[in-house]
């Protein structure tokens, strides 16, 4: 038998509807994005902002066919929001998607607040053991992240999630700053069909550390 000549993998991000589907003989891949935390803001004078994580795309998707993944090519395809599952599966390239924001208002004019980001990304699911590295990749980019600007391999993290701290200045009275992601699914020159009928799920969560007033 080919390699993935029976190879439908399905990646979406509503974990509600894995059960159901995988029943159907779908794979599942799915990223979910939160964004949450507490903000403590030290300020010697002034008006002390708000300063909040909120999430803008809370799930993204991917849709590949058997004929996506056959045997004697190779590709790379990129998330789309959920949403849009039903028009298309996939991007053919990278897009960086903004999935979450973090803001500052209410503050003195003039005043600066540094801030420091956690995120994780945690991976899971029946597919999680199986993955070999080249099959997927995870990109964060904005926030003072760099070490997964260019992509991070999923079978490279040592275990069930990796951290990747950041850092970001946001001006008092009015700012904002973006965290990017997307999620990278590769038909590889290696044998994949084991990848099928298995599920995953990549949660991206991003939490404050403390926000401090920015002194000369």
């Amino acid at each position: 038998m080919d390699k993935k000549n029976t190879m439908l993998l399905t990646v979406i991000a509503v974990a509600t509807l894995l059960v159901a589907v995988v029943g159907a003989t779908f794979a599942f891949f799915s990223v979910t994005g939160q964004a949450q935390g507490e903000t403590t803001v030290t300020a010697n004078t002034g008006k002390i902002p708000t300063i909040q994580l909120t999430t803008d795309i809370s799930t993204l998707g991917l849709k590949v066919t058997a004929d996506d993944m056959q045997k004697d090519a190779t590709a790379s395809y990129y998330a789309i929001p959920s949403a849009s599952l039903t028009q298309k599966g996939y991007e053919a390239t990278q897009q960086n998607h903004e999935i979450a924001t973090v803001s500052a208002s209410n503050g003195d004019a003039g005043d600066q607040y540094k801030c420091g980001i956690t995120v994780t990304v945690t991976k899971s699911g029946t597919m999680n053991s199986l993955l070999q590295s080249g099959d997927a990749k995870i990109y964060l980019d904005g926030l003072g992240i760099s070490d997964a600007k260019t992509g991070v391999d999923l079978s490279t993290f040592g275990g069930d999630s990796k951290t990747f701290s950041g850092e970001v200045i946001l001006d008092a009275d009015g700012a904002t700053e973006k965290l990017k992601a997307d999620l990278e699914f590769n038909n590889t020159a290696s044998d994949q069909s084991k990848l099928a009928d298995k599920e995953l799920t990549v949660t991206i969560k991003a939490t404050f550390g403390e926000c401090n007033l920015v002194t000369e």
